[in-house]
């Protein structure tokens, strides 16, 4: 039988050639759960193959920051994934449906850290860290079949990071706390909330980031983006529609998802 490690190698590459030829897998199906820990191991291995093929870590996301996806998905707390250039899409840009399982976006707030954000940061600290901040859509799909999957799963899964578009780069002081978000599909609100989903406001969010990345050895660099969490649950699209997200205050992202 292999051993655990050989397993945990095997799932990082059979996530790789998912994502590359569209074909999904089945989620950990082995005698033991994986344990958040290995979760965290086919993670770094599953980007590490993206990175050997030319791309680079820019960044992390957060992932179930909104207290009722926790309980949902069953964790005490949020969990984090790796952003890599080739992710971004440009505001207003085309979204290659074709490469993808079952997309969906989420309304963030994006920072971008002009210095490096030590583990123990204050909001107030952290807003001294910051160069800029923006609002963002991040687009998820899972490389699971049939989108099922439970919350290690889709940690080993890089949190189902797929792409990020992000709005006009502000000023670091801009007022995020509190503010209402809305997401449009072809010009129609389809979902809204407020930053205050977002762990109570974003700059904690940030903060608890910050935490989470000292404690898995991927701290914050300067230079770093971050994608704080989501203000709104998972809305999935379809080919040809145009998306459109907007926070009160911080401004508006969007763009076109390719197809008929």
């Amino acid at each position: 039988m292999p051993s655990l490690d050989t397993q945990l190698t095997a799932l990082a590459r059979a996530l790789d050639r998912a994502a590359q030829h569209r074909e999904p897998i089945a989620q950990w199906s082995q005698a033991e759960p994986l344990s958040l820990a290995q979760a965290y191991q086919v993670q770094s291995a599953l980007v590490a193959q993206r990175c050997a093929r030319g791309d680079a870590i820019v960044g992390l996301k957060q992932a179930f920051t909104n207290r009722a996806m926790m309980q949902r998905m069953g964790v005490a707390e949020p969990v984090t994934g790796l952003l890599c250039r080739d992710m971004q899409l440009a505001d207003g840009g085309t979204l290659d449906m074709a490469r993808l399982f079952k997309p969906r976006v989420e309304v963030e707030v994006m920072f971008k850290l002009a210095r490096a954000l030590p583990a123990d940061a204050t909001p107030q600290v952290a807003l001294d860290h910051l160069e800029a901040l923006a609002v963002a859509i991040e687009i998820v799909d899972s490389r699971y079949r049939d989108f099922r999957f439970n919350a290690n799963d889709a940690v080993a899964d890089n949190a189902s990071a797929c792409g990020f578009v992000i709005g006009a780069w502000l000023p670091p002081t801009t007022d995020v706390a509190g503010r209402a978000v809305t997401l449009e599909i072809d010009g129609a609100v389809v979902a809204s909330g407020n930053t205050a989903a977002i762990l109570d406001h974003p700059l904690q969010a940030l903060c608890n980031l910050a935490r989470l990345a000292a404690r898995d050895g991927r701290p914050l660099a300067a230079g770093s983006l971050a994608l704080a969490g989501s203000a709104i649950d998972p809305f999935g699209i379809a080919p040809g529609q145009k998306v459109q997200a907007r926070i009160d205050g911080v401004g508006s992202v969007g763009f076109v998802a390719s197809g008929a």
